[in-house]
């Protein structure tokens, strides 16, 4: 069952395939998380509020989650998921609480959004994935820069620190 415990997972991936916690149909029945099918666009909307995925399959979700379920001929999940992305600072506004904020469900209803047609959904999702793609790229190239360069910056103290440098005595 999704909840807030998956927050890492979500803002880690667009995808989310799995939950800390399982539930069953008794579970579900017995309390006031509902199943969701497959392709709901969903975001947290208490503590770290607009952290967002889609689901690959089946699940349940904690009241601490809001779920959208994408008409296929009307808006694209990917669509969806990247306007959510674009509008973390708006949710954030929204929010009230003094220590932990959360987004009341007729606030996230009154939001309104630009929908294109799919066909440019599509076009749109498409060259996001690609410029994300060549992003993530980039931060790997960065992230393996800066390991290399803490293994210099270790090979180089140990180096003069144990005098196989000249000059430094």
């Amino acid at each position: 069952m999704g909840s807030l415990n998956d927050t890492a997972e979500i803002r880690a991936n667009d995808y989310l395939s799995d939950t800390s916690f399982k539930t069953n149909t008794l579970g579900i029945a017995n309390s006031s998380a509902r199943l969701l099918p497959a392709q709901a666009v969903v975001f947290t909307r208490d503590a770290t509020i607009g952290e967002s995925a889609i689901t690959t399959r089946p699940m349940a979700v904690s009241q601490h989650i809001i779920a959208w379920l994408c008409k296929p001929d009307m808006i694209c999940p990917e669509y969806l998921l990247f306007l959510i992305y674009g509008m973390t600072g708006e949710l954030r506004r929204l929010s009230n609480g003094a220590t932990i904020g959360t987004i009341g469900l007729g606030d996230v209803k009154e939001l309104r959004v630009c929908v294109p047609s799919i066909k440019e959904q599509t076009q749109i999702v498409r060259w996001v994935f690609n410029l994300k793609g060549r992003i993530d790229q980039a931060a790997e190239t960065v992230r393996a820069s800066l390991t290399q360069l803490n293994e210099y910056r270790s090979a180089l103290i140990t180096s003069a620190v144990t005098g196989q440098i000249e000059g430094l005595q």
